[in-house]
């Protein structure tokens, strides 16, 4: 897909975003739910206003950021041999908020949403998608599993985001197992599984990276 199309999808889903959020906004009740616990409980609200204007101002931060911060980047050139891959990234977490938007408001405006289901569920095909490209990702000091044995090494840099990758993918069927059976998990045991899905995620690529560079890598960058 041309870096054009994946531009005018995120453009898109940012706009409708928009639209709908002031469509919505004065049917919204004053206070409405804005985060939800593992129980799928209401834990926190906020005003109608927070609820239609941090989904979409998040999304737009982080488009301007992923520009800005590859011109930045002392890999920026880099770039140039995973681009595709940057605007899959970029166009799944824009799709993700997208649909996360959606949901609160819908939530918000009274319909049927098991927020507690739908969104470990998202977070999880999010996660899924992420690993699946995460391969892909050259070295670069924004985007990837970023360790100081990772930036030292081009090596180590492709091996660790493929484990990343597979732990992420791994991470994110455990969270939509965790969507879908919630209801059936005693709450002590969705939470170790979060909890261990989340560090494996974080870990599991760090400690590898280390592992390859006392194999014999370059010194590490810092």
């Amino acid at each position: 897909m041309k870096k054009g199309v994946f531009f005018w999808i995120n453009v898109t889903l940012w706009i409708v975003a928009v639209l709908v959020s002031l469509w919505a906004y004065p049917q919204l009740p004053e206070q409405a739910p804005v985060h939800w616990n593992y129980a799928g409980e209401v834990d926190r609200y906020g005003s109608r206003l927070e609820l239609v204007a941090v989904g979409p101002a998040i999304t737009l931060l982080v488009l301007v950021l992923s520009q800005v911060t590859r011109r930045l980047d002392p890999l920026k050139g880099n770039y140039e041999k995973f681009s595709s891959t940057h605007e899959t990234v970029m166009t799944s977490i824009v799709a993700f908020m997208f649909f996360l938007q959606m949901t609160v408001i819908a939530n918000a405006l009274g319909w049927t949403v098991k927020v507690g289901r739908v969104l470990p569920v998202a977070i999880g095909i999010l996660f899924i998608i992420l690993g699946n490209v995460m391969p892909r990702v050259k070295q670069n000091y924004f985007m990837g599993f970023r360790v100081p044995w990772t930036l030292a090494d081009p090596q180590i840099w492709d091996k660790t985001q493929r484990v990343g990758g597979y732990t992420m993918v791994l991470g994110g069927l455990a969270m939509m197992l965790l969507g879908l059976f919630s209801s059936q998990l005693p709450q002590a045991a969705g939470i170790a599984l979060l909890l261990t899905s989340i560090l494996a995620i974080v870990f599991v690529p760090t400690v590898y990276a280390w592992w390859l560079y006392q194999k014999g890598g370059t010194r590490p960058v810092g």
